[in-house]
């Protein structure tokens, strides 16, 4: 969880300090951190079955597509555990996208077009880890 927040901090004071060197007002520098208008979901489907995976800038720097056989938006915990259940009893890889940071490596392709992508576009919940009952 320290991780997390040392990015969002590390990432909002970049952001003021470029916005603000530019004249933009506190205010308007948070509006648009929490903005998500202006951005483009890296999951782009041209059918349920054929969706592609762009990075930060859109393209991989091996500059081939990184095709996935469906996608899951849960909106829940029991939405994305459930999908997660579904992926492992078909021994289907799965990897996790963001609405916001992704990957500029292919680090976010689960290999291959028989892959399982999970947005976390749509999940509105914080999920709690409990690393001592992992143990």
């Amino acid at each position: 969880m320290m991780e997390i927040c040392t990015f969002a901090y590390l990432y909002m004071l970049i952001l003021t300090v470029l916005y603000c060197g530019l004249g933009y007002s506190e205010e308007e520098v948070v509006r648009a951190s929490l903005s998500d208008t202006n951005e483009k979901d890296p999951v782009q489907c041209s059918s349920p079955s054929h969706c592609n995976i762009s990075s930060t800038y859109g393209v991989w720097p091996d500059r081939t597509p990184c095709r996935v056989q469906s996608v899951v938006y849960p909106r829940t915990e029991e939405e994305l555990l459930a999908a997660v259940a579904a992926a492992v009893q078909k021994k289907q890889k799965m990897k996790v996208v963001s609405r916001r940071a992704h990957s500029i490596p292919k680090l976010v392709c689960p290999g291959g077009h028989n892959g399982l992508v999970i947005s976390t576009r749509d999940y509105n919940q914080h999920l709690v880890i409990d690393k001592q009952k992992m143990r």
